[in-house]
């Protein structure tokens, strides 16, 4: 045997053998990721059963009444038309923090507010995915507790305070669920997640950075805020010190506008639709992503879904694209409370056809168009 000939067939074993290793490292990690995504599919399925019983409860609660019949706890009348609650929807509440971390113990009162707040609604059937953007300022019916975990009743007050008067952890997310359940006539939430800002940059890193172009106020708040000189129309890859002021950063002391908080959701929508088209578009080429994001939160992040739940949204959303993800805002207009804090108030006949669009299907009416 010539040592050339050794060597080549010592190369192809070699060879063979990486190949194969790769195979069963790729099927393995496929048969793997099947296995969690039937048990998301599972867990989310009964999540879904319980949470489709919020629906009366909270309707029957809130004090925007439907102005119709509840005919059971999946269907309503309103306005001489029957509408079904659309099953085939996953909604997941997204709440970001206004703390460096999450609280490792519960302390009701001390854990912050939930600053940013968001519905994400996935179509199980179809991919699409809908982001709906609630103000923090939106005057809602939220549950009070004292100090030591006491229910105190329910009063009108600004969402993000629903999260403060929580334990800073589970039992702040479930406050918020309520909140927002009732706020929205009652449809149901099957998880919630609550990130601290700490989580902005390390995600933000994780992806590469994420691209955004640049609006006045945008611009504006980037100059006044970091280093260097932003202009209206540029685009910019937003890097760890940017990212956190893009996302975060709000006039609200002195003469700032009682609406300055609309400018950030403003910000942070885009963020959010640069960064899950992203992410989307990566993951396309490795499933693992997702996973490996969810996992990356684990210390900024206080949430009931599993990795699991992950795999199987993920790769459900990933059905159709990015192409499929819309933003919406719940409609309202901001006024100058009292103790001359921002109220943003829902209008509520814009804001109940928007949850029957979004969330019910009725053969008289044809599928929600944004207003936006």
């Amino acid at each position: 045997m010539s040592e050339t000939g050794g060597k080549s067939r010592l190369a192809a074993r070699i060879g063979a053998g990486i190949l194969l290793f790769a195979v069963i490292f790729i099927l393995t990690a496929a048969a793997v990721f099947g296995v969690l995504y039937f048990k998301g599919k599972s867990n989310l399925a009964a999540k879904g059963s319980e949470g489709a019983q919020v629906l009366e409860t909270a309707a029957e609660t809130t004090t925007a009444a439907w102005e119709g019949d509840l005919l059971d706890e999946n269907e309503i009348s309103y306005n001489g038309k029957r509408y079904r609650y659309r099953e085939s929807l996953i909604n997941i509440l997204c709440m970001g923090v206004d703390q460096k971390s999450i609280s490792k113990e519960k302390s009701y009162g001390k854990g912050g507010q939930a600053d940013a707040v968001f519905l994400v609604s996935l179509d199980t059937e179809t991919g699409q995915i809908t982001v709906l953007n609630l103000s923090r300022d939106t005057m809602a019916d939220v549950n009070l507790y004292t100090e030591s975990g006491n229910y105190a009743g329910t009063e009108k007050r600004q969402l993000c305070l629903a999260y403060a008067y929580g334990d800073g952890r589970h039992a702040s997310c479930e406050n918020m669920e309520l909140a927002v359940s009732r706020l929205l006539y009652g449809i149901p939430i099957q998880g919630y997640a609550a990130v601290s800002i700490s989580a902005i940059p390390v995600l933000n890193d994780a992806v590469g950075g994420v691209q955004v172009t640049l609006s006045e106020e945008a611009a504006a708040t980037l100059t006044r805020r970091c280093s260097g000189t932003f202009q209206a129309g540029e685009t910019i890859t937003l890097d760890r010190n940017t990212v956190y002021e893009y996302i975060h950063y709000r006039e609200w002391r002195g003469d700032a506008p009682v609406d300055a908080n609309n400018a950030r959701m403003a910000r942070q929508r885009q963020y959010i639709s640069s960064f899950a088209s992203q992410v989307m578009s990566q993951s396309l080429g490795d499933l693992s992503l997702p996973v490996r994001l969810f996992e990356i939160m684990g210390d900024y992040t206080v949430t009931d879904l599993t990795v699991s739940d992950v795999s199987y949204l993920a790769a459900t959303a990933l059905k159709n694209g990015v192409s499929q993800m819309r933003m919406e805002t719940v409609p309202g207009t901001v006024t100058q409370g009292k103790d001359g804090l921002a109220q943003y108030v829902t209008d509520d006949q814009a804001l109940r056809e928007m949850v029957l669009n979004l969330f019910y299907e009725s053969e008289q009416t044809e599928s929600y168009e944004s207003q936006e």
